[in-house]
């Protein structure tokens, strides 16, 4: 599209006519030597050039590609040392509202001789001076297109005679960048109508204007080992002037020095440059039929480069942004934490216990070492037990009352009503005539605890039978089966937690080794590492780096299409925005087109693996459990290490396991 643009505009420039216009000066001002050395050492051929502030002249679009604030201060003497040619050029890029520009632009002549009607002479020192001011601004449309205008505002003052007039410059600037390794890095067109409003001038009697022209830049950018090289064309169509065509090379060397020549309507041009940090320094030498001229030019950029204030500005919102999401997902897990204890005590109190505990425990899968969870979570297990045991009371089957009310008296050490438990279900179980009835009874339920792969209560039935019937070879076969299933499951556990440990995911760790105690509640080892392990958890620890993408082959990234930056970078933008106000599917919509265009643009892979996160804690919160897993699940495919999504999957999946179980 950009190319056939630039193809109508070619045809525009080749077949404009040239209408006659009676008060004009029929000839170019003497601004057409331009500014700076460098272009002036390219043949003039600037109007697809990029590189300094002295570019808002032959180009106003040309100042949107600059990075830094610069100073460039041009001169030139011209025929004799009573000619003077000199510039100053600045542009100001801002971060985001375009680029402003401004330079000044004077030709002063003196030593000209005034006469009087008799030819007397009245001054052998008269003063011609012409000043153009020029105000503009660029900025980019897209990342490749970018337009430009200048406000010019001329004046001429000769002895006592002066005058002024304002003008107007139009350009647009296009970039096609090449990938890979090819010897052509890419290509630049600029088209520029200088004076599309004429300034004009009226010094005595009769107005006359600078004449409007049209002119067509291309460029073509290559390079070699370590030289860059430009190679430009203009194709300059004046109003009343003849057509002529500029040519123009630039060599350069590690970007420090710089080999120009070019032909200015056949006209040679030559240049050299050097550049040192952030000055450099340029010489053209220009021949014309009125003789050769030396030009020099210093350019001088300062502050920060516009990469690197995007850079600063990007980072400082990001930290913004990330600030805020860390707040708002510590608020949703204290808020979370919270609602699931008042629902925990709530049936607690409606003597729900099974349902209670369930809740309880989801806390701590939260929040580790909560005191009132934890002791919430001893109670209902003791009253579940009691419970059980007075249900087995109840129809007098007085071992499983037994075996019930010593787990209670476990968690409650010196409970007096487990305690006057126990010694009731003794008692009735001494004044059973036949021994060998209890024994069966008792292997009844260890069995049956065996069979539901309950092995820890299987193990303290075998247990009991063994103390009551020493004997009893096919409870102590069973006990040995118990032992070796135990060991296995808690083998399994502790190398989960060493696992997760290893990747940092301290909670699951820690939640393996609370399921070890499950089966072996006396392991000191594990009771070490799970203080251990909740001393790390507590630490900050540094957020992870983005995986960067592999390199892609130099063959794939010749055929890659080109991503519009500057639309990625809308898209980022509002999609911060949305971060900002909490519309987290906003977010999550915008970031997701960014990742598919580039997943390594800027921060998008954190961010939405984050928005994923927050949306998972929105599903979390109204206990829709299968929803919030599916989400984190998506936020695993972004950023499959991610230790935070792991642990809110693990968290979940374990609390939706549970109350599936109590459900049940």
């Amino acid at each position: 599209m950009i190319t056939r643009v630039f193809h109508c505009m070619l045809l525009s420039l080749l077949f404009a006519a040239p209408p006659a216009y009676s008060q004009s000066y029929g000839t170019e001002l003497p601004f057409v030597l331009g500014t700076g050395a460098r272009v002036t050492g390219m043949g003039v051929a600037g109007v697809s050039v990029r590189g300094d502030a002295s570019i808002q002249y032959y180009n106003p679009s040309g100042t949107s590609y600059l990075e830094w604030r610069q100073f460039v201060f041009f001169r030139s003497v011209l025929f004799d040392s009573d000619v003077v040619y000199h510039t100053v050029s600045y542009a100001h890029p801002l971060l985001n509202y375009g680029t402003f520009g401004f330079s000044v632009l004077r030709l002063d002549i003196s030593g000209i001789e005034e006469r009087d009607p008799t030819n007397q002479l009245l001054s052998s020192d008269l003063h011609n001076t012409q000043t153009r001011l020029l105000l503009g601004y660029s900025k980019h449309v897209t990342s490749s297109l970018a337009g430009g205008v200048n406000i010019k505002v001329d004046n001429q003052s000769f002895g006592s005679f002066s005058g002024s007039g304002v003008g107007v410059d139009v350009g647009i600037s296009a970039t096609q960048r090449r990938r890979g390794n090819s010897f052509v890095r890419g290509f630049r067109q600029g088209f520029v109508i200088q004076n599309l409003i004429e300034p004009s001038l009226k010094l005595n009697q009769d107005k006359v204007a600078d004449p409007m022209q049209i002119a067509l830049g291309f460029s073509v950018l290559s390079s070699f080992g370590g030289a860059y090289m430009e190679t430009a064309i203009d194709l300059v169509n004046p109003r009343f002037s003849p057509f002529r065509i500029q040519i123009g090379q630039e060599i350069r060397y590690i970007d420090k020095f710089s080999l120009r020549f070019g032909l200015d309507d056949g006209s040679p041009a030559y240049g050299l440059g050097a550049r040192y940090k952030s000055a450099a320094l340029d010489y053209a030498y220009r021949n014309t039929d009125l003789g050769g001229n030396h030009q020099f030019s210093v350019s001088i950029r300062f502050g920060a480069s516009l990469s690197e204030q995007k850079s600063k500005a990007r980072a400082r919102l990001e930290r913004e942004v990330n600030d805020k999401i860390s707040l708002r997902m510590d608020e949703l897990e204290r808020t979370q934490i919270q609602t699931t204890l008042q629902k925990g005590d709530s049936l607690f109190a409606r003597r729900e216990y099974g349902k209670a505990l369930g809740r309880f425990e989801s806390a701590l899968l939260w929040q580790p070492g909560n005191k009132h969870a934890e002791d919430r979570s001893i109670k209902c297990k003791y009253h579940g037990l009691m419970d059980q045991a007075g249900a087995a009371l109840t129809v007098e089957d007085y071992v499983q009352g037994l075996f019930f009310a010593k787990q209670a008296l476990e968690l409650v050490p010196q409970d007096p009503q487990a305690t006057a438990v126990i010694e009731r279900c003794n008692q009735k179980l001494a004044d059973l005539q036949s021994s060998a009835q209890l024994a069966n009874s008792l292997l009844k339920t260890a069995i049956d605890f065996y069979a539901s792969r309950q092995y820890a209560k299987a193990l303290a039935a075998f247990d009991e039978l063994l103390r009551l019937d020493p004997g009893n070879e096919l409870a102590r076969e069973y006990r040995k089966k118990c032992l070796l299933q135990i060991e296995e499951i808690v083998h399994r556990h502790r190398l989960e937690s060493h696992s997760a440990a290893g990747r940092g995911d301290y909670v699951s760790a820690i939640e393996s080794l609370r399921r070890l105690l499950a089966y072996k509640p006396s392991d000191a080892a594990a009771k070490a590492r799970i203080a251990e392990l909740e001393r790390e958890n507590r630490q900050p620890r540094p957020v992870p780096a983005q995986p960067q993408p592999p390199p892609t082959p130099a063959a794939a990234q010749e055929v890659r299409p080109t991503v519009d930056t500057s639309l990625l970078e809308q898209k980022y933008s509002r999609g911060m925005e949305f971060f900002n106000k909490g519309d987290f599917d906003g977010a999550v919509g915008l970031f997701t087109e960014i990742w598919a265009a580039d997943p390594s643009f800027h921060d998008v892979a954190r961010l939405l693996t984050k928005a994923y996160l927050l949306m998972g804690m929105r599903f979390y919160s109204r206990d829709d459990y299968a929803s919030a897993i599916e989400v984190w699940k998506k936020a695993l495919t972004i950023d499959p290490d991610n230790v935070k999504v792991r642990r809110y999957l693990s968290r979940t999946d374990a609390e939706f396991r549970q109350s599936k179980a109590y459900d049940e």
